[in-house]
């Protein structure tokens, strides 16, 4: 679940070059304050997100997908996407990490 505060990392494992994989996240407004992603900025044209771009509502679980695109990857890979929310603060940083064959 990608939480406010330092950063997650999601470990894809071993893939194939080539391969499309789809991971199911959990986003969750843990404030007080109703939330939205404003803007998500990625080190890597590999790596997306897909979701609903609604305001999430306190305490509201949303499921997100992280899609990672391995044509033209080989070898050990570490990508980085931050989502910047309405609030202003730090943005959350997400993790990509892959060992391409």
């Amino acid at each position: 679940m990608l939480a406010r505060g330092g950063s997650d990392t999601i470990r894809l494992g071993r893939m194939h070059e080539g391969e499309i994989l789809a991971y199911p996240l959990a986003f969750r407004n843990a404030s007080q304050r109703v939330t939205l992603v404003r803007e998500v900025e990625r080190t890597c044209g590999c790596t997306t997100l897909e979701y609903e771009n609604q305001p999430l509502m306190p305490g509201e679980r949303r499921q997100i997908t992280l899609r990672f695109d391995a044509r033209g990857e080989w070898g050990w890979q570490l990508k980085l996407l931050r989502l910047y929310l309405n609030d202003g603060q730090e943005p959350l940083r997400l993790y990509v990490e892959a060992d391409i064959e």
